[in-house]
């Protein structure tokens, strides 16, 4: 909800602004080997704010899997009187890790873990496209346009990087001078998998607070707040429960920071709801 630029690569230049935004996340706390993300974005307008480039690096660790992945993008705005409508395409290289000596079994002789350590780096592309206006914002993607082998076995074993589908959009409505509801939803899709759908709502207040809740389905409920301590700097927090029966009620957090160069802009659009 807070990095269109995670999600879209046509999201690029979106502020006007060169924009740094950092997210790291712990999953499932208590889990052993339960998933563990950081994720660093940077995105700027360039000539005359009608072309934007934008970059994001994200390390993912998992148990024994590790996943380094760093991605360039561009975009390119068509502007129209009340709206701006964004079109983006991104190139990835992920350097996947496979550690199976890391892997203490029941059995030495288990045929699913007897495997080498697997490193490789894979290349993909993705494209999207993203409309805003004043009160409202939508974005269509697909990150990953090429289904990707990610380790080398042939058998049911194998894991494979899916072509999915994202499609977002959010609404910005006036409930008072001080205070704006902001609901929004993320529709995920892939082949193989149930569809994922995010339901999202946000208060907030006085242009500078934000309170929300979401529903993630087949996943967890979740609780997130953000802060505007100035025209530059956010910090926003999320804490989710996990509803899929993992010890429990497993719990997730979420931290994000971001800041925006607009001190060297005198006509930018401040705060920012998209």
């Amino acid at each position: 909800m807070f990095n269109g630029l995670a999600i879209n690569p046509a999201y690029a230049g979106t502020n006007d602004v060169l924009t740094l935004n950092a997210i790291a996340r712990k999953q499932w706390i208590g889990v052993p080997g339960s998933p563990l993300t950081f994720l660093a974005s940077g995105h700027s307008p360039i000539a005359n704010k009608n072309f934007a480039v934008g970059a994001i690096f994200t390390n993912d660790q998992a148990g024994f899997i590790t996943q380094n992945g760093l991605s360039v993008m561009g975009a390119y705005k068509i502007r129209f009187p009340n709206a701006t409508l964004s079109f983006g395409l991104q190139f990835g290289l992920t350097n996947y890790l496979v550690q199976y000596s890391k892997i203490t079994t029941q059995s030495a002789n288990d045929p699913n873990f007897r495997q080498t350590d697997y490193n490789a780096f894979i290349p993909n592309f993705g494209t999207g496209v993203f409309y805003l206006r004043k009160n409202l914002s939508a974005g269509l993607s697909v990150p990953y346009l090429m289904d990707q082998l990610l380790n080398n076995s042939t058998t049911s074993q194998a894991a494979v990087q899916r072509r999915y589908y994202l499609l977002f959009a959010a609404y910005l409505i006036n409930l008072s001078p001080y205070v704006k509801l902001k609901p929004s939803i993320l529709l995920k899709e892939a082949i193989g998998v149930p569809t994922q759908l995010d339901i999202n709502a946000n208060i907030i207040i006085n242009k500078v607070l934000w309170f929300g809740a979401s529903y993630r389905s087949f996943s967890s409920i979740n609780l997130t707040t953000q802060f505007d301590l100035s025209e530059q700097f956010t910090f926003g927090y999320a804490f989710d429960i996990s509803t899929i029966g993992l010890n429990g009620n497993t719990t997730s957090h979420e931290i994000m920071l971001q800041y925006r160069f607009n001190f060297f802009k005198t006509n930018t659009v401040s705060p920012r709801y998209f």
